[in-house]
């Protein structure tokens, strides 16, 4: 025989909720469930194993009639940082339009073009600040090779930080989670945070002029590229910059679209990029191209370019959440054997 509890009295058959107890129109699983784990099971002489048994049932059928509420809701809230859900482009982040498709092209050229300016003959800025003396007698290499190496493993480095966001775009998302819309908004997100961020740094290399640290030893040979005005544009480091700038990316977008399936793995990607930023501008010093200040500066801009702008612009900040049904959207097709360009908008 089953008896009600009073707790659970407004749910029982032939009791209407009273006036003063309003339901929701969209009831929560814990609403639904707890009716059926709130009877009082009188069995008798049928004995512990079968209350139990009972139990288990009710408890079972209230957990499904959660799950089945929870995915009826026709706006599933925005998942935590780094959980691990499935990976789609959520309505609450800005979509890339027209803005991007124009900037980032352009800001990538100017970058390029900002590269073949007129550099200083002289430099503007000379000699160490700070803690920049002490941390070159800790980390600069003793022989040119060595400098040479270090200075080879960083260009490599700069190049895997940024093959890991084309990794994550094209390989990750769009092909293992068949979401070719997810990567190419990563990938206009990328192109246009690194052209920005390359802008920045190539033109305060020019303007400041600071003096590379090696400049110290031409006078004695003991450095490099000194016949080159590539020596004064030490402030700030590039290296660190992409690599900053890249790892900022990394961990906004694993952050945001859990990648990689779990907290353990997409945490991992973030803080992996940011340690191979890190481990270039440490090469930075031992090769004698930057004095630490200038990698400092590097990684703060870089990863400030790469987190705070994908964030504020695109996952979170300024025009997210905005009804983008208005918006003229372009996006790839892929897959089935059908490769093309989508439009999605209003005329």
């Amino acid at each position: 025989m089953l008896r009600c509890l009073p707790v659970a009295a407004r749910f029982c058959k032939g009791r209407r909720p009273e006036a003063s107890e309003p339901l929701s129109k969209k009831p929560k699983g814990l609403v639904i469930g707890a009716p059926l784990l709130v009877w009082q099971l009188e069995m008798g002489s049928r004995g512990r194993a079968t209350r139990f048994l009972w139990g288990a049932a009710a408890a079972w059928l209230g957990l499904t009639a959660s799950a089945q509420a929870d995915s009826s809701e026709p706006a599933r809230a925005a998942r935590p940082a780094f959980d691990s859900g499935d990976v789609r482009w959520q309505h609450s982040f800005r979509r890339v339009g027209w803005p991007e498709y124009v900037l980032a092209p352009a800001l990538l050229l100017g970058a390029f073009a900002a590269q073949g300016l007129r550099q200083a003959t002289e430099p503007r800025w000379t000699g160490p600040i700070l803690l920049d003396r002490q941390v070159q007698h800790l980390l600069r290499a003793e022989s040119a090779t060595g400098r040479q190496r270090a200075d080879t493993i960083s260009s490599v480095l700069v190049g895997v930080s940024g093959a890991q966001l084309m990794f994550d775009a094209w390989l990750v998302a769009a092909g293992i989670h068949q979401d070719p819309d997810v990567a190419w908004q990563m990938t206009v997100i990328d192109a246009e945070t690194y052209g920005l961020s390359e802008v920045a740094v190539t033109v305060t290399k020019l303007l400041v002029a600071r003096e590379r640290p090696y400049a110290e030893h031409c006078d004695t040979g003991g450095g490099s590229d000194c016949s080159s005005n590539n020596r004064f544009l030490s402030f700030y480091s590039g290296h660190a910059n992409s690599t900053s700038t890249f790892a900022g990316l990394t961990c906004a977008h694993h952050q945001k679209l859990a990648l990689y399936g779990s907290f353990a793995a997409d945490l991992g990607a973030c803080l992996g990029s940011a340690s191979v930023a890190v481990a270039t501008g440490v090469l930075r010093s031992v090769a004698d191209k930057h004095w630490w200040s200038d990698v400092l500066v590097g990684h703060a801009v870089g990863f400030s370019a790469g987190y705070l702008l994908s964030w504020g612009l695109y996952y979170g900040g300024i025009g997210a959440g905005v009804d983008q049904a208005s918006r003229n959207i372009w996006f790839p097709i892929v897959g089935s054997g059908v490769w093309g360009l989508a439009w999605r908008g209003r005329l």
